[in-house]
């Protein structure tokens, strides 16, 4: 047995929007959402399978670009032989040997994947445990990777998409505002209020832009804010102010937007150049802006939150255009530190010279253990990396007292604690 993911999402669309007695009220909606639906389930990857026809052990990790075959070769675990699972390879299913997890070691069987220990990732670094460690065959990117073999699934993709914008744009023609209204509403429910739904995270999100959502539809996201009671995105670049409990101290949060600042990447070329902003006018604006914030800002402690990284060691390194402009500033203004992702681990950075202090944040979804920029940063500014697949992704709180501001990162898969970084305020 085999269930498309979008239409398991669909069956909660429909139950959602029933209960709220929209469908009946807009039909014009269900051959929309029925052709979207049937259309985006050709383009899955691969089913997700019956708890009973699954095997033990883990599929290997997936990474974004493979030169393993696009085929369906099994349907389930039990097409395969011996212990072999159906795992996905990112655009098909195929017969591979499981990972087993035991006392945090990984204990492969087979050839494509070599026995490591899962916590090498995970140590403050230093020049004693920088070996390079690759977790499968396949790179993080491979040039031999052909994209034209799954053209076609672009050019469906591109078609529903043009026929819903269409659908949108022929309702607002028409005066039916209500109508694309609830269909902008119904779609942001099925990717974001109804998949985000725990009760500790029913509380307000601040939001950045990164790459992958200005490839997107940046617009979208911004005007949500209108439409949801916990996601705020004011503008693409914002400031939010937090008084801190039981004192007279604040924390000031600087939201900026690194990609109008030093342009998109492109995820299909390995180690892709950022080509500079895209529009130099409004780069130069963000810049007046930040530098106005900073240079008023009387906040005990301030920290500024973007996409790409100051330094990184990771797949994308360091972001050489923040390097050159943003670090500056924050040294200038004496920043408490600069929190952002694009890279997925946990890493922190702090060069003898400076008081500002770096948190790579970006392991909430995919981990990549990749250290190919190791030598790119500063000697010794490295304090820490974590990288540990096994740890099923990891996450950082944040708590601020009138004496310090502590940062401490936690593992997904068990909330351990792994590291703490404990700061001082900018008037001490």
């Amino acid at each position: 047995m085999a269930v498309c993911p979008v239409v398991m999402e669909a069956v909660t669309f429909f139950k959602t929007y029933i209960r709220k007695n929209t469908m009946y009220t807009k039909p014009s909606l269900l051959p929309i959402l029925v052709f979207s639906v049937t259309c985006i389930c050709v383009l899955q990857a691969g089913p997700i399978q019956d708890s009973t026809l699954q095997k033990d052990g883990m599929c290997p990790v997936v990474y974004m670009f493979s030169n393993e075959a696009c085929e369906k070769a099994c349907r389930h675990d039990f097409d395969c032989e011996d212990k072999k699972k159906c795992c996905s390879n990112g655009c098909g299913q195929l017969c591979k040997d499981p990972l087993f997890t035991d006392t945090n070691e990984l204990s492969v069987t087979g050839t494509d994947y070599k026995v490591i220990s899962a916590s090498q990732n995970s140590m403050p670094y230093n020049e004693s445990n920088t070996t390079e460690t690759i977790y499968g065959a396949n790179q993080v990117y491979d040039d031999s990777y052909d994209d034209d073999k799954d053209a076609w699934k672009y050019i469906l993709y591109a078609v529903v998409c043009i026929i819903i914008i269409a659908l949108m744009i022929f309702a607002l023609s028409k005066g039916h505002y209500e109508l694309a209204s609830e269909l902008f509403k119904c779609l942001c429910d099925t990717t974001y209020e109804d998949i985000f739904t725990a009760a500790s995270l029913h509380r307000p999100w601040y939001v950045c832009a990164g790459n992958h959502d200005h490839i997107g539809n940046i617009s979208a996201q911004l005007a949500y804010t209108k439409f949801s009671d916990r996601w705020n995105y004011p503008d693409l670049y914002y400031t939010k102010r937090f008084s801190i409990p039981n004192s007279e101290s604040t924390l000031l949060i600087v939201f900026i937007d690194t990609v109008i600042l030093t342009g998109n990447t492109d995820d299909h070329t390995p180690d892709s150049i950022l080509p500079g902003p895209e529009d130099p006018l409004k780069a130069d604006a963000q810049w007046k802006w930040i530098e106005d914030t900073l240079s008023n800002s009387k906040d005990d402690y301030v920290i500024v939150g973007g996409h790409y990284p100051v330094w990184s060691i990771a797949e994308h390194g360091p972001n050489n255009l923040l390097v050159a402009k943003l670090k500056p500033l924050l040294e200038k203004y004496n920043v408490t530190a600069y929190f952002c992702g694009h890279d997925h681990n946990m890493q922190h950075f702090k060069e003898d010279n400076s008081s500002v202090e770096y948190f790579v944040i970006g392991a909430g979804d995919v981990v990549d253990p990749s250290t190919k920029h190791k030598d790119d940063v500063p000697p010794r500014s490295l304090r820490y990396h974590w990288a540990d697949v096994l740890g099923l992704g990891a996450f950082a709180y944040v708590e601020a007292t009138k004496d310090s501001l502590s940062v401490a990162y936690y593992e997904a898969l068990n909330g351990k604690n792994i590291y703490t970084r404990v700061l001082t305020s900018r008037h001490k």
